[in-house]
């Protein structure tokens, strides 16, 4: 099915190209344009679209509520990842389309993301890409997933009550800022304090030999006037 979707936009494409006005007629010739987007809305559905009855093939428990989303790669050079995402009180999965030898009777997607309700602090709505707005999950590790989707701003309340929340929990100030490297962040010293109190402790100490440098001038004149 694919593959005649897209040889019929080559074909209409070239004729668009190809082929004057004036030789098929000035309204076939705009009715293509509307030929041409049709066939790549249904191209884009043949590629990536996912049903809630696909999903009921393939998935053992029932289907709640659910989206098609996108979600934004971790790499950030490749697609976006699109696909029904499932939402229920234990577990946030994503199916995406099959296709291919994948692709058989009664298994048109399969799992390919999963998340546990237990692993999410918080969920948000906002900007995911720079002309794109979806769904922002908060984890309790302090990282975020993203998935673009516009409805899933209007649902907002709908994707809470699937999870079983009565509202989104609050995250505390500066959540996700602390990085923890072999300890805590919080107990290190910065790269300035550290260098005050390297400079601040200048002293000779007690082991030093006895012909060390004299830190002050008056021990130095001192010094000088036993050598005559």
């Amino acid at each position: 099915m694919k593959a005649l979707i897209k040889f019929l936009i080559v074909a209409t494409f070239a004729v668009v190209i190809f082929f004057p006005q004036n030789q098929i007629g000035l309204v076939l010739y705009w009715s293509l344009f509307g030929v041409l987007g049709l066939l790549v809305v249904a191209f884009y559905f043949s590629s990536y679209w996912v049903s809630t009855d696909d999903v009921k093939a393939v998935r053992s428990g029932p289907v709640g509520f659910s989206l098609f989303v996108g979600k934004l790669p971790v790499i950030t050079e490749d697609d976006l990842i699109r696909g029904r995402l499932v939402i229920d009180r234990t577990n946030l999965v994503l199916y995406q389309r099959t296709d291919g030898k994948e692709r058989t009777k009664g298994h048109h997607c399969k799992e390919v993301w999963s998340l546990s309700v237990d692993a999410l602090a918080s969920i948000g709505t906002g900007a995911v890409l720079p002309a794109r707005k979806g769904l922002i999950l908060y984890l309790e590790d302090g990282g975020e997933v993203k998935f673009a989707c516009r409805a899933a701003i209007k649902r907002k309340q709908d994707i809470i009550k699937a999870l079983g929340w009565d509202d989104a929990p609050e995250l505390s100030p500066g959540f996700g800022a602390t990085v923890d490297v072999e300890g805590s962040a919080t107990q290190r010293k910065s790269f300035s304090e550290a260098l005050s109190a390297g400079s601040g402790d200048s002293s000779v100490s007690e082991d030093a030999p006895a012909d060390a440098a004299p830190s002050t001038q008056a021990e130095r004149n001192e010094k000088g006037s036993g050598k005559r």
